[in-house]
């Protein structure tokens, strides 16, 4: 599993979807996680991966 941060733009400035599918949600702070293509044979243990994830961030901002 892969994860970035990322910030939704506006179109046509390099976006490589086309029409922008988030447009409500420009200038938005979002995540994308990219997954193996084996990580759907073990299901549990994706589900325990990405919780883990959301836990530490919580407890790194203080939530």
């Amino acid at each position: 599993m892969v994860q970035y941060e990322a910030v939704i733009k506006k179109q046509g400035g390099g976006s490589r979807i086309y029409p922008n599918a988030f447009t409500s949600h420009i200038g938005k702070r979002a995540k994308i996680i990219i997954l193996k293509e084996d990580s759907e044979d073990d299901p549990p243990r994706l589900a325990l991966q990405l919780q883990n994830q959301i836990t530490s961030e919580k407890s790194e901002r203080g939530m």
